[in-house]
Parts: C-alpha cells; sequence; structure tokens
C-alpha cells in the first residue's frame, strides 16, 4: 500500500475518531490536516485577522512539524512521483522552500530541527550532542531552539505566501 493511500485511510480513521489502522507518524500527520481543516473552516474571518489567531498559528505550527516528521516520505514521494508541493488545509506546502527555509535557519536552531524532528532523535541527546562541555545537558535546550526554528519558518512561509 503507498504512503498517500496509507495517509489518506488514518486521515479516515480520525475523522471517523476510530482508532487508526496504522499508528504514528502518519496518524500524527492525518491529525494535523483534520486539525488545520478544521481552524480553516470555522468560518467568514478576515484574513489577517485569522493569521493573528493564536490558534491558527499554532496549528500551523503543528503542520509544519507533522511534515517535518514525514520529510523522508515527502521526500520518496517527491523522487518517486514528482510532487514537489503538498496542499493541505488550504496550505501549499513545498518541498524545496522548506529545504531553503530550514537552510537559512540560524546553525543550532539547523541542527536541533533537523536531528529532532527529520532524524528522530531524542531532545536529550540532541542537546548533549549541541552542547557538549557543559555540565547541565536539559533536553529543554534543544527543544526551545527547534521551536524557534518551526516559528520562523512558518513565518517565513507566511511571507512568501503574501509576496
Amino acid at each position: 500500500m503507498g504512503r498517500l493511500r496509507q495517509l489518506a485511510l488514518a486521515e479516515k480513521a480520525v475523522q471517523a475518531h476510530q482508532p487508526a489502522r496504522r499508528k504514528g507518524r502518519l496518524r500524527r500527520l492525518a491529525l494535523a490536516r483534520l486539525q488545520a481543516g478544521n481552524i480553516v473552516g470555522a468560518g467568514p474571518v478576515h484574513a489577517q485577522q485569522f493569521r493573528k489567531n493564536e490558534q491558527y498559528r499554532l496549528s500551523k505550527i503543528a503542520l509544519l512539524e507533522a511534515l517535518l516528521k514525514n520529510w523522508q516520505s515527502w521526500r520518496a514521494i517527491l523522487e518517486d512521483s514528482g510532487v514537489e508541493t503538498l496542499t493541505i488545509g488550504g496550505e501549499e506546502w513545498n518541498f524545496y522552500d522548506m529545504l531553503d527555509g530550514i537552510r537559512e535557519l540560524p546553525p543550532r536552531q539547523k541542527q536541533a530541527l533537523w536531528l529532532i524532528l527529520i532524524e528522530d532523535k531524542r531532545p536529550v541527546d540532541v542537546a548533549r550532542a549541541m552542547f557538549v562541555g557543559s555540565k547541565r545537558i536539559v533536553g529543554e535546550m534543544a527543544v526551545q531552539y527547534k521551536d524557534d526554528a518551526l516559528a520562523k519558518l512558518v513565518a517565513r512561509h507566511d511571507q512568501r505566501k503574501e509576496g
């Protein structure tokens, strides 16, 4: 069964509030897509007011986080079928724009984002690698860098969408 078919099945299970046949990343991505769809369909609101809404911003960050956790799958889809832009919840996410955005991040944010989300490493292990020689290592240190990187990527995505 193909990745897109698995994602579609997971999304249907989430919408029906049934336990998904497949757990893990595809289910999280389906949940993020469903949440983004629910927020986008909330009603007629002026676009600028809607962007300022904190819940909307957090849902975009969660959606981007799910996309980056599925980076390898997205890359495989790109290589297999040439699909470089995914439309989720009315938002278009381009593989190469995301890659450029990651490249533009400061080194520590880039490292935390890549290791935690794409390589699926534990935040504590990432913090140990990032802060060698530090006496007090806390996973939250790496998570903060990752969260800042996600916020910058979402801001960059919104800026590109507007301009």
